[in-house]
């Protein structure tokens, strides 16, 4: 299960370098407002962030699930 946590943290690192050279430099909102398509695929690549945190949220949750007397031990130290 950690590597597929490790491959949805990969993503998110992937889409958050993928927003920055879409906004380039010099950063402007005007200059965003008035591009539908960076719009869009800077809105796309936060929603892939929002679905790969979704995720490792799930498998986090999963994982207490399995091992609860072990994360409870981990909790309260």
């Amino acid at each position: 299960m950690q590597r597929e946590i490790k491959k949805y943290l990969f993503d998110i690192e992937g889409c958050i370098e993928n927003i920055e050279n879409f906004v380039g430099e010099p950063k402007s909102f005007s200059n965003f407002e008035q591009n539908i398509m960076l719009q869009q695929a800077v809105e796309r690549n936060f929603e892939i962030i929002g679905e790969a945190v979704n995720s490792i949220l799930k498998l986090i949750l999963k994982l207490k699930l399995l091992m609860p007397a072990e994360w409870l031990i981990r909790e309260t130290k």
